[in-house]
């Protein structure tokens, strides 16, 4: 009954509206910010690249890991797989657009968070409240990214993490569930220095070895590729799917898994880069290359492999057909780990969203909420936190979008 509720719950926020709202408040950023201009890309890239490997770019390095790290998490691999099995392989174009208008409206959610963070509001909070003057909605949005940091951001991570685990090493879900809470409080306590260290750690080897394996997959069944492309144009379309149930269609799957993957628009990216000191525009080529890298790229590694290796759709299984017993180890441990570094980085955005209510009396006690919430997930019904994830990343989305609405035009696009 309770899972019943929390499914139509889901329905009614993650419904048309929010989706057609997600995607008209991308397309006005990407237009705005002329993305549609392949130099705009090169110079993003630029930006983001040249800033972080260049001589002194060490701290620009892990801010962007540490944002990196909070978003390449689980969407990237059980997401997207999620997202093929309810949507069909159509959902990976939706995926797509998803990613290529989220890039626009990062850049704006860091661009506005950059202009009008000050007196400890960052993020959201901040142009909510000094730019739409609006302080209620700025309480309205840091609440809902609380509750989001406790489900998407500690409860899905750490469920995906205890079932990795007690796949792969039979490790029960209340020893995994307590290591992992005992560890994030202890890297999360050490501030923001110690995290941005441990994801940096984590993100750089771990998705340079998940994106290369991922190629040696895609490249041993190559000859799938053409079918495959052509099997997610011609189901992305599938417009009686979409009248039977939008929430199930490719279109709203593939959207709602896009957005929990690079979160672009839900407003937690500023929150993610909170503790860096870049520019306005350079903040915002940073946002748009995360996503660009979460979704069009990582995203679109792993839904290849799933449907080139012509497998059951589970990515264990794909990377199993050319690494057989290696592969599951190889997807469970890059599983884990890369759940471990979205729980790191989606702390940072509980803290910084619990400062602004309840002022710096409020961090160790999130800290430790935090942690616990990190335990729950562990042995929790994982069908119920997805719900509750999605739920709470809609709640936070409303907000935010329509601040980012009011107050796009104050953007400048790149020169």
């Amino acid at each position: 009954m309770c899972c019943q509720l929390l499914d139509r719950i889901n329905s009614c926020v993650w419904g048309a509206g929010l989706t057609a709202l997600l995607l008209f408040t991308g397309l006005l950023c990407f237009i705005k910010l002329r993305l549609y201009m392949p130099r705009k890309f090169a110079k993003i890239f630029r930006i983001s690249l040249g800033g972080a490997f260049s001589k002194g770019g060490g701290e620009k390095l892990k801010t962007l890991c540490t944002a990196l790290g909070a978003t390449m998490g689980t969407g990237n691999i059980v997401g997207v797989c999620s997202a093929i099995a309810i949507g069909g392989s159509g959902a990976v174009f939706w995926m797509w657009v998803s990613g290529i208008f989220g890039m626009g409206t990062a850049f704006t959610e860091n661009y506005l968070s950059a202009k009008f963070s000050k007196n400890g509001a960052v993020g959201a909070s901040a142009y909510l409240k000094y730019g739409v003057k609006s302080e209620k909605l700025a309480k309205l949005f840091a609440a809902s990214a609380i509750f989001a940091s406790l489900g998407m951001g500690s409860m899905v991570q750490s469920n995906t993490l205890s079932e990795a685990l007690h796949t792969g090493f039979d490790v029960p879900g209340i020893i995994s569930g307590t290591a992992c809470a005992v560890l994030v409080f202890c890297i999360i306590c050490g501030g923001a220095s110690r995290l941005k260290n441990a994801s940096t750690a984590i993100v750089i080897p771990l998705s340079a070895l998940y994106m290369a394996l991922s190629l040696i997959v895609i490249a041993v069944f190559y000859k799938n590729i053409p079918m495959v492309m052509a099997d997610v144009f011609k189901n992305a379309f599938n417009f009686r799917a979409m009248l039977g149930g939008f929430a199930s269609s490719a279109l709203g799957i593939g959207l709602r898994r896009g957005a929990f993957s690079n979160e672009a628009g839900l407003g937690s990216s500023p929150l993610f880069h909170s503790a860096s000191s870049h520019s306005e525009k350079e903040l915002g080529a940073f946002a748009a290359f995360e996503v660009f890298v979460d979704t069009v790229i990582c995203c679109t590694l792993t839904a290849l492999s799933v449907l080139c290796a012509d497998k059951e759709l589970d990515v264990s299984s794909a990377f199993s057909a050319v690494f057989e017993n290696s592969g599951k180890y190889i997807v469970l441990i890059s599983l884990s780990l890369f759940a471990l570094a979205t729980i790191l980085g989606w702390s940072l955005a509980a803290e910084k969203s619990a400062v602004f209510l309840f002022g710096e009396k409020a961090v160790f006690p999130i800290r430790l909420l935090f942690s616990l919430a990190v335990f729950a997930g562990a042995v929790y019904r994982a069908d119920t936190v997805w719900v509750l994830s999605d739920i709470f990343n809609g709640f936070m989305a409303y907000p935010n979008l329509f601040g980012l609405l009011l107050l796009y035009k104050t953007i400048e696009p790149l020169d």
